[in-house]
């Protein structure tokens, strides 16, 4: 019997007892109905081969995605306390409450036979993963109205939306392993799948290549380790497909193309390329992660965002889009070199490269569907082409920074050191004092908590700059933003992830939607976004919706792997309780190396009386248990005592902080789902080169969320407030029914704040949101991979109308025309 967890991902257990080997899992329609396929073989799966079936029901609540898109109206509305100028704000109490009960629609298909004499097939290379080497590649097994997934890793979905491949018609899934790096993206597909309505196809291969009509024959080979090798060359099942077989004349199968998804580490080994001569002549497509398809972007759409946006200010946008190949360190191939050996003829897989199956006439490679390359260069040319008067913008935003002497700061050098700093600015420069801006910003209030210490004098500041920017060093703090949309992932927006870098002192990730890694070795490079992860010190998570969460697994599997051996400490993980049963599930298929923490045990009076070392037994016993925000109609408390586990999480928090230069970090309740939460993060105070006590920065995050009170408390002194934007103004309607807050409404809870950075934009608005320009006085909007550093906040505003000038031209999008088109 496998272990009884509440999650999606309990169909996975029965095929993952150990992590190696593990049987290849199908995944029908049904919504998440699985079975373990027929051969022996943990790692090979011949196309055509029928699986046997294992059925049974899961729960997949928390796993809703945070849809801005539905129009139904709910009911029960309310009116909770107030956010900015208003007594009152209104609020969808039912969603707030997690009773909107959204009906889950059938996954059962209709029944519609192909053709086997006329039909169109072939398997082509989905390549999720070549650029960034986060997840394993796709395949898409292609017939005229069917179609099946071999893998699904994370950032599928939105590899689809990018090259218009049909989601509708997915019919089966299937998994080499089963793992963070070949699943990962299976949540968010499963929910894309369960929205789409009941058309499609159906359970059979018997569907799709007759009986009496032999097909050709594919293999998919996923040899992950040297390990498994031996397992796979003595597979009897193989034995007819071998050139020299001993079996009978009648028996004996030609195999017409090999897809081997193993790393070249394995690949590339003697043993590896002599098992595949035993094919004859067989076609092998290597499609393994190789360093050479590093420098071209899987996601073209997004490079050529990014590569604009560098071009028009490299300063918040120092990610091209594209970057140099890293150095391979191959053993196996620099072995195979060194020797006389005559290795097996094979190609290298391409983005969407397809092999025909069908007509006969057709059979073989087909490259014509490989995406055309372009560079940096041909990017910027064709933007200057169609906004001419752009080519002075860059010149023109590089005056609001200083210039500085590039030879008089050398780059610190170290372990802890995650990012080659921007070569026109040292780390001790920081913006001038006056700014000819007129923003209308409140006056920095020192924090009642930060005391005096040592005598130390406090410098008296700008009244319009915090001291904390003003006396920034580009060393202090660094916001990158991986996923600046809602919902489910787009073309030009990724779902929710902020990176805080606090470089030596580490870093931490506030919300990890899917694909989060991928952004980080998009915007760090592969080698640094490694780095990254290692030195990460904690993972922070709003709210259980899958598009602020199901990248966590990715993470914390990659550290684990990249830490083994190594001493260290499991990663504290703070989210809402329906989080650890999600991550409880992925545990069982891989190690996770991690600690969770309840984000209601981490209030503000919770975690004061922690670093006060004033917690005691019935202190942490009292803990607060609060659903949704003091003062709304829905307050809720319950008293529930602190497990040992939970008192072990808050000491590993309390050493957590102090090793990352914070004097606090603390949970806010907010208004959007039950336990959905905000966070405030505020730095040490440090002291100056003169011995003067410079007050640390304060960092608050929204979530998802309605303007609500604590919120704006929270917000009071803020250096810089990161609040979700979803909707226009014109559409406070529908924030209010999805629990989610328009521009200006985000932009008034920010009131106190000195800069306000709005993100999680609805998918309607695919490049660039809708905003009133008389509101953006002190805020700016985010896009995936922007950079703002703690000295570079005086600046933003006067960033932003340049910006527009890039997508003067843009419409907006309704329904998310893009993500629709792709899925039907």
């Amino acid at each position: 019997m496998p272990p009884q967890v509440p999650s999606p991902l309990r169909r996975l257990l029965p095929l993952s007892q150990t992590l190696a080997p593990v049987p290849l899992l199908y995944l029908s329609r049904r919504l998440f109905s699985s079975s373990v396929s027929a051969p022996r073989s943990p790692f090979i799966r011949a196309a055509g081969l029928r699986p046997l079936a294992y059925r049974g029901q899961s729960s997949r609540d928390h796993l809703r995605r945070g849809s801005s898109t539905a129009r139904k109206e709910p009911e029960g509305m309310a009116s909770g306390g107030g956010g900015g100028k208003d007594a009152g704000v209104a609020f969808n109490k039912t969603r707030a409450e997690g009773k909107d009960g959204r009906k889950d629609r059938s996954m059962e298909l209709k029944n519609r036979r192909a053709n086997p004499i006329s039909t169109t097939s072939y398997v082509q290379i989905l390549g999720t993963g070549m650029d960034t080497q986060d997840t394993a590649p796709s395949i898409l097994l292609f017939f005229d109205k069917q179609r099946f997934i071999f893998n699904a890793g994370e950032g599928l979905q939105r590899f689809c939306t990018e090259h218009k491949i049909k989601l509708s018609k997915i019919d089966h899934i299937f998994f080499t392993r089963v793992c963070s790096e070949t699943a990962g993206g299976l949540p968010g597909l499963v929910l894309t799948l369960a929205g789409m309505g009941d058309e499609g196809m159906s359970v059979h291969p018997s569907d799709v290549l007759g009986p009496s009509i032999p097909g050709p024959i594919v293999l998919l080979v996923d040899c992950p380790t040297e390990y498994h090798m031996r397992e796979l060359f003595l597979l009897q099942s193989l034995s007819c497909f071998y050139e020299d077989s001993s079996c009978q004349t009648e028996n004996a199968k030609k195999v017409n193309c090999i897809i081997h998804l193993g790393p070249s580490s394995v690949t590339n080994t003697v043993d590896y390329q002599n098992w595949m001569k035993s094919f004859g002549t067989t076609q092998h497509i290597m499609a393994g992660h190789e360093n050479k398809n590093m420098e071209i972007p899987i996601l073209k759409g997004s490079a050529r965002i990014s590569s604009r946006l560098n071009f028009l200010c490299p300063q918040l946008f120092p990610s091209s889009g594209f970057w140099p190949v890293e150095p391979a360190n191959d053993i196996a191939l620099e072995k195979i070199k060194s020797t006389p050996f005559q290795t097996c003829e094979s190609v290298t897989a391409a983005n969407l490269l397809k092999f025909q199956l069908r007509p006969y006439a057709q059979l073989g490679l087909d490259r014509a569907s490989i995406p055309s390359l372009c560079s940096y260069g041909d990017i910027v040319d064709e933007l200057i082409s169609e906004i001419p008067e752009i080519k002075e913008v860059p010149e023109q935003i590089s005056k609001f920074w200083p210039s500085v002497d590039q030879k008089s700061a050398p780059p610190s050098a170290g372990k802890d050191v995650l990012m080659v700093e921007e070569p026109w600015i040292n780390k001790d420069s920081c913006l001038p004092d006056v700014l000819d801006e007129q923003m209308n910003s409140a006056k920095f209030q020192d924090d009642s908590s930060l005391r005096e210490s040592g005598g130390r004098k406090r410098r008296k500041c700008n009244s319009e700059t915090p001291c904390c920017v003003e006396n920034a060093t580009r060393e202090d703090m660094e916001i990158t933003f991986l996923g600046t949309g809602s919902s489910q992932p787009s073309k030009y927006r990724n779902v929710s992830s902020i990176y805080i870098n606090m470089f030596a002192q580490g870093g931490m990730l506030l919300d990890c939607g899917e694909g989060t890694l991928g952004q980080l070795k998009r915007r760090f490079g592969v080698s640094g976004a490694d780095e990254i992860v290692k030195n990460l010190r904690c993972i922070w998570i709003s709210h259980i919706h899958a598009d602020h969460h199901t990248g966590v697994a990715r993470v914390l599997a990659l550290r684990s792997k990249l830490l083994n051996g190594v001493p260290h400490k499991p990663l504290l993980v703070i989210g809402p309780g329906q989080l650890l049963r999600f991550l409880n599930a992925y545990s069982t298929l891989e190690d996770l190396d991690m600690q969770f923490l309840d984000c209601r045990r981490t209030l503000k009076a919770s975690v004061e009386d922690l670093l006060s070392d004033n917690v005691t037994e019935s202190a942490t016993t009292q803990i607060e248990n609060t659903m949704f925000v003091p003062g709304s109609r829905m307050e809720n408390y319950n008293k529930k005592p602190a497990s040992h586990r939970d008192t072990t999480a808050l000491a590993n928090l309390k050493e957590i902080l102090d090793k990352s230069g914070l004097e606090i970090l603390y949970s806010v309740p907010v208004v959007h789902c039950p336990q959905a939460f905000g966070v405030v993060l505020r730095a040490k105070e440090k002291v100056s080169s003169a011995g003067k006590a410079i007050p640390g920065w304060k960092l608050v995050y929204s979530g998802d969320t309605r303007p609500c009170p604590a919120l704006v408390d929270a917000s009071r002194d803020a250096t810089v407030l990161i609040h979700e934007a979803t909707f226009e103004d014109s559409m406070q309607d529908e924030a209010i029914a999805r629990n989610h807050s328009t521009t200006k409404e985000a932009i008034e809870v920010g009131t106190g704040a000195y800069r306000i950075i709005l993100t999680h934009f609805s998918q309607r608005y695919p490049k660039i949101p809708v905003f009133d320009e008389e509101d953006m006085r002190k805020t700016c909007i985010a896009f995936d991979l922007m950079s703002v550093n703690l000295a570079d906040l005086p600046v933003l505003p006067k960033v932003l109308p340049h910006l527009k000038l890039l997508f003067k031209d843009e419409m907006v999008v309704e329904e998310s025309d893009e993500v629709l088109e792709a899925v039907v």
